[in-house]
């Protein structure tokens, strides 16, 4: 039998004929289909086409931030006189998925590992690094605010729709038991605010959330507009109003969404403010500004940038002051491992 024989089609079994076409039809239908779905740079598909844009939460997977908050505040009082001061801190905390969600609820482990901090107050400069065991902690009840979250670890719990559902610690809910009962009438007003807020759920958001509560629910395309609730702190006060959302841009298999917050309000409730022993009340003011970050192909968010600006109207007793404030936030994604 010559060469010829054996590369006739029609020598061929019917079997191996119908492999042989199925095998030709799936090889062509596949790659059209992967054109149309993966379309290119410059391609007019890609302002059409719609994304579910989604977080991951792997296990066993550690995933470590690091944080940069420069706050900038001057302070004029009804007599004229004014206060400028200006706070840059570093935090360094890391996320940990330990389980497997339950009903869709996913829980991360944050851990803030360390801290800097500079503080500015007229020609007077105040530092602190917690990892320099050998530089004197300064004296100052801002510190204090600004490090109470510091060493801790706690439970951020996310719904289905990556909205912060809760914060769980079994660390906090003794601390609390001990400001409120134990310590009560040995911690004054001021420090048991201080603390309280320290670890509350609007600050400890403030420092792990990346998201804010801002991806769609539904498909999006590019340039697709969508309002959701947000919340930012700026000198220790929770602002919090509608914000739109879009998604500002997709390459390369990451999203860019940016938010814009024209009108967030201040919560009303007591705070500390630097240099005031004593709780401010805050229910004026208003602050705006933009929130944009960035998700990888892999579901992490590898960097977000917050820029917002605006004056609120404190109040002490008969006293109202304004303060004008200006703060960025910067949250890079330094490394992911698997332990």
């Amino acid at each position: 039998m010559g060469w010829n024989d054996t590369c006739r089609m029609d020598a061929l079994p019917v079997k191996a004929l119908k492999f042989l076409l199925i095998l030709i039809l799936t090889f062509f239908f596949s790659t059209d289909l992967y054109a149309q779905a993966v379309p290119q740079k410059g391609d007019p598909k890609l302002d059409t086409m719609q994304y579910r844009i989604t977080l991951r939460y792997p296990t066993n997977v550690y995933t470590a931030y690091k944080l940069i908050e420069t706050t900038e505040v001057k302070r004029t009082y009804s007599d004229g006189s004014a206060k400028d001061y200006k706070r840059e801190v570093i935090y360094y905390f890391t996320t940990l998925v330990s389980k497997l969600p339950e009903d869709g609820f996913n829980t991360l482990t944050v851990t803030v590992d360390s801290m800097k901090y500079q503080f500015k107050d007229g020609a007077k400069t105040y530092e602190f690094d917690s990892q320099d065991h050998e530089k004197e902690i300064p004296n100052i009840l801002d510190l204090t605010v600004q490090a109470v979250p510091l060493g801790r670890t706690f439970d951020m719990i996310y719904s289905p729709y990556h909205e912060v559902a809760s914060i769980e610690s079994e660390e906090f809910e003794s601390l609390k038991e001990q400001i409120l009962n134990v310590g009560k009438g040995l911690m004054d007003e001021v420090n048991q605010t201080i603390w309280l807020r320290g670890f509350s759920v609007e600050t400890l958001t403030h420092i792990a959330d990346l998201a804010k509560g801002t991806i769609p629910f539904a498909r999006v395309s590019k340039d697709t507009v969508w309002k959701n609730q947000f919340r930012f702190q700026i000198d220790g006060i929770n602002f919090f109003d509608t914000a739109y959302c879009r998604l500002a841009d997709y390459q390369a298999g990451v999203f860019t969404i940016e938010v814009k917050a024209d009108s967030l309000k201040p919560i009303p409730e007591g705070v500390v403010l630097h240099d005031i022993r004593a709780i401010v009340t805050v229910d004026s003011g208003l602050v705006q500004g933009t929130y944009k970050y960035q998700i990888r192909p892999n579901g992490a968010i590898s960097y977000a940038e917050a820029n917002f600006e605006g004056l609120v109207y404190p109040r002490l007793r008969n006293e109202v002051f304004t303060q004008y404030m200006r703060k960025k936030s910067v949250w890079e994604l330094i490394k992911q491992y698997r332990w």
